[in-house]
């Protein structure tokens, strides 16, 4: 039987049932909902998975949370996933495969996108798709994606992400990362000249497949238009994950980005008189000074003399002598 999804009050009223008479810890229920997206099935499979794991517990009728919300990471559980499994059994191998790479484009998909990843022509793909939406299994339609040449493309979305999940997990990590890097390629053609509509996109499916070094790239062009739209909070947690990645690129590769990513942040944080902008400008004057970017040492320099020198004169001073030192010197 099919039910329909439960609202997040239908949830919440399912576990105050569950405690009666007792308040529910803060965000439970709206966790709950969330994870199971309101279908009861996977609201108990969920809350027994949790109880066993330790996660959650109900003692003298009352919910217990062991781990603070914000940071519970929930596995599928392992019913779940067994049912989930036995279902994707009855599948025929080219709906199998079909799923599987649009699981790697996430939950929700078009058939411009993926069908040549799946090594499928569009009508192949969009044939297979229509056919499990129709039987309402696994998949939905989800309107339609319109790309900048004016080609318009059907969408659809997993009916649960959970399924999206096991579909990306059965695949090993190999094939998901050539899936990403063709993904990668496919989304780069379709919006060529226009690839700052999908930034983001382009930045998780780098990474995803392991080129670091466009990940970086297409990330500080995703913290530049965080920055246009007033978002530096934003801006900064981009750049702050670019940071990682290009500890990953090689040693001759490192430097120009990795300073370029400091004196964006630093110009962040000294805009809105964050004061990690002293940590980050000295950081930079050391990590410049090591890939021997002299203009970008002296400039960091520079910077700190003018912030330096609003608490001491002195001290900035010293930063603008360093500063001519490395100009002149080196």
């Amino acid at each position: 039987m099919t039910l329909a999804p439960l609202s997040k009050a239908e949830v919440a009223e399912y576990l105050e049932a569950e405690s009666p008479g007792r308040s529910l810890p803060e965000g439970f229920a709206e966790l709950i909902h969330r994870r199971s997206e309101g279908n009861p099935l996977l609201m108990v499979a969920t809350l027994e998975h949790m109880t066993e794991h330790g996660l959650i517990s109900r003692e003298t009728g009352k919910w217990h949370v062991s781990v603070p919300i914000e940071e519970m990471d929930i596995e599928v559980p392992e019913t779940l996933r067994e049912m989930i499994e036995s279902q994707i059994e009855h599948l025929t191998s080219e709906q199998q495969r079909t799923l599987e790479v649009a699981s790697v484009n996430g939950v929700l998909f078009s058939s411009s996108v993926n069908a040549i990843p799946a090594s499928l022509d569009e009508e192949r793909f969009e044939d297979l798709c229509d056919e499990l939406a129709r039987r309402k299994h696994m998949v939905r339609w989800a309107g339609s994606r319109e790309f900048p040449d004016g080609t318009v493309s059907v969408r659809y979305e997993f009916t649960h992400a959970l399924y999206r999940e096991v579909f990306y997990h059965r695949q090993t990590p190999g094939r998901r990362a050539k899936l990403h890097q063709r993904i990668e390629e496919r989304l780069e053609q379709l919006f060529s000249k226009h690839e700052s509509e999908v930034v983001p996109e382009l930045a998780d499916h780098f990474e995803q497949g392991g080129d670091w070094r466009r990940a970086v790239q297409y990330l500080r062009l995703a913290a530049d238009t965080a920055g246009r739209r007033s978002e530096p909070w934003q801006a900064t947690a981009i750049l702050e994950h670019a940071l990682e990645l290009v500890e990953k690129l090689p040693d001759r590769e490192r430097g120009v980005s990795e300073t370029g990513i400091l004196e964006r942040l630093a110009a962040i944080y000294a805009a809105s008189a964050d004061m990690r902008v002293y940590e980050t400008y000295a950081v930079l004057n050391e990590r410049a000074s090591h890939y021997g970017l002299i203009d970008v040492e002296a400039r960091a320099l520079v910077e700190r003399a003018f912030l330096e020198s609003v608490n001491s004169s002195e001290r900035g001073l010293e930063l603008l002598e360093q500063a001519l030192h490395v100009v002149l010197i080196r």
